[in-house]
């Protein structure tokens, strides 16, 4: 029998840091993959790598962060507000609200 995926969840701790873990499937101890100021909006896992938006607020301003667990780790970050993400075997889909209220769903590739 073989080992699934791992399990992936985020966490927001008192510190307002947003962190996301994960665990192997056959149990076990949680590992912490990412960790930054900020909220984890959204994760999505496939059985070669997992994604995640974060809201940031570096000083004042709110910042989108879009973070894949390949070498490239942070994907893209700009001033805009971020809460989902999804992905198929080509790219990662997040939603985009940028300041003036106007909404988007944006596609970066993966390969």
């Amino acid at each position: 029998m073989t080992a699934g995926p791992p399990g992936y969840w985020s966490a927001s701790e008192i510190s307002q840091v947003g962190s996301v873990y994960r665990a192997p499937s056959s149990g076990g101890g949680a590992e912490l993959v990412h960790a930054t100021p900020g909220s984890v909006e959204g994760i999505a896992a496939d059985s070669e790598s997992v994604f995640w938006v974060m809201r940031q607020s570096p000083g004042e301003s709110l910042r989108g962060a879009v973070f894949g667990s390949g070498p490239k780790a942070l994907l893209e970050s700009n001033p805009f507000s971020v809460m989902g993400v999804a992905i198929d075997a080509n790219a990662v889909f997040f939603t985009s609200i940028e300041a003036d209220g106007s909404g988007s769903v944006r596609k970066l590739y993966r390969r």
